[in-house]
């Protein structure tokens, strides 16, 4: 097998990066400060690009590929070049509670890396679960 070196992996950062970019609008949440009763007064919010946005039920092929599937109500890929970009990282996205796709708010179960590429990844895979 050929080795891959470091400008193939950014090739085809790039090339994930721009078909994701005519994806789905997606904004993640989390509160930043909340008052006595533990009530949000602000949230931060990081707006990116998903592709694809699949939403329950799945087909066979996504059941079999992603183990905890049944768990969620929507799965979405957001580029990894986007997050490093923005000078974040998992624990950056991690920290965010909820999702909102095309209006509707899910409560952020799952992110993980995907599609490994050498010693790297192209992709953020994430799932989101209804209230």
């Amino acid at each position: 097998m050929k080795y891959l070196q470091p400008k193939h992996i950014e090739n085809a950062k790039q090339k994930v990066k721009k078909a994701i970019s005519y994806g789905q609008a997606i904004i993640f949440s989390k509160p930043e400060t909340s008052d006595s009763m533990g009530e949000t007064l602000t949230e931060s919010t990081l707006s990116i690009k998903a592709f694809p946005v699949r939403f329950a039920p799945f087909n066979r092929s996504t059941t079999q590929k992603v183990a905890w599937s049944q768990d969620v109500d929507v799965i979405m890929y957001i580029s990894k070049l986007d997050i490093e970009e923005r000078s974040l990282e998992l624990d950056d996205l991690l920290s965010y509670k909820t999702i909102n796709v095309l209006g509707k708010d899910y409560e952020v179960y799952k992110i993980e890396p995907y599609g490994s590429m050498g010693n790297d990844f192209l992709y953020y895979r994430i799932g989101g679960r209804k209230f």
